[in-house]
């Protein structure tokens, strides 16, 4: 007696790569907002989520947008560093309906802007959240954006 037998095994693959852009490449510290945006990724589990953020010193992800089905987002970011030419990576990751995904990033510059007292900080943080009483996304662009202040006070 012969047996045989077959299994098919279907992989969730991640979504096809598309473009991801960063505007402007140069900019100022808590001055300047800089877009993110996503176009022609695809998948056949849709909907495609996307989620943005930046690269902190520590290697770590700063979410700044949390997964959603918009395709861009926008913040201020902190500087870079004086010995990466003031570098910040930007990811964004995309992911389809079934989890599988894939991330891609940019290099922008962010100067140094000037130094801000501690009255010009609070009130920095405080416009924030003004305008982030109720928006997830928004707390968190205030929670990245207030740590980075913190930690670089200049005693």
């Amino acid at each position: 007696v012969l047996a045989i037998s077959s299994v098919t095994v279907l992989i969730n693959s991640s979504p096809k790569p598309g473009m991801f852009e960063v505007v402007p490449s140069v900019g100022t510290e808590l001055k300047d907002v800089f877009q993110f945006s996503t176009r022609k990724w695809m998948d056949a589990d849709l909907p495609l989520y996307y989620q943005f953020g930046y690269v902190t010193i520590s290697e770590s992800i700063m979410v700044l947008q949390s997964r959603s089905v918009l395709s861009y987002g926008y913040s201020q970011l902190p500087a870079g560093l004086d010995s990466v030419n003031d570098a910040v990576e930007i990811e964004a990751e995309i992911f389809d309906s079934l989890n599988a995904n894939t991330s891609i990033s940019k290099v922008v510059r962010v100067l140094k802007g000037p130094s801000l007292t501690l009255t010009e900080m609070i009130e920095f943080v405080s416009a924030i959240k003004n305008h982030s009483e109720y928006d997830m996304d928004e707390l968190k662009k205030l929670n990245a954006l207030s740590l980075y202040l913190i930690n670089n006070v200049n005693c």
